[in-house]
């Protein structure tokens, strides 16, 4: 991204459980793709809806790109700390998994417990398409790996436990009613 004022959207565009763009895989970046303006509405979207982090397929853009931010809840400094990933790659990842809630913008209001590693080791470019190559942890491992699930096509809750993922299905069906709903409108 360059050092220019960007163009923040007003509104925010989330897609929702039950887009079939959520199950997409998305298609890689190319090399002079300019994705400022993707990026503007991709950190718009996760700091107006209070998210911790985002992939583009949210937006409805099927690029591979995720963002995500774990320090402006705490702090309330918004654009500070934020990460973004572009074409990004799982290299390692330990075999220690830790379990932790998760949630996510496009499933609003469900959460579950999800089993992850607790260590990565990605390969990816930078916002300004600096190729790194880079190992994280804990909480910023976590964020990475669901956003990244987000460029294949999946979803937290495919990460579920049976018994979990059965306790959640009534929601998950009126969140699939009111994306239906939506769609019905804006055609």
């Amino acid at each position: 991204m360059n050092d220019e004022t960007l163009d923040i959207p007003d509104v925010p565009r989330i897609v929702l459980y039950g887009n079939n763009i959520l199950r997409e895989e998305c298609v890689l970046v190319k090399e002079n793709e300019n994705i400022d303006g993707i990026l503007a509405e991709m950190m718009a979207t996760m700091y107006s809806l209070g998210g911790i982090g985002l992939a583009a397929p949210q937006i409805g853009e099927l690029k591979s790109i995720i963002i995500w931010d774990n320090d402006w809840v705490k702090s309330k400094k918004k654009y500070e700390n934020i990460n973004v990933m572009v074409n990004p790659k799982i290299i390692e990842e330990s075999k220690e998994e830790i379990p932790m809630l998760e949630a996510c913008l496009s499933l609003p209001g469900l959460e579950g417990v999800v089993y992850r590693p607790r260590k990565i080791l990605v390969e990816y470019e930078t916002a300004n398409r600096d190729k790194k190559r880079e190992e994280f942890l804990d909480v910023d491992t976590r964020v990475i790996l669901h956003e990244i699930d987000h460029l294949s096509g999946k979803l937290f809750i495919d990460r579920l436990s049976p018994r979990d993922r059965s306790e959640i299905v009534n929601q998950l069906v009126m969140l699939r009613q009111v994306q239906k709903k939506k769609q019905a409108l804006s055609v």
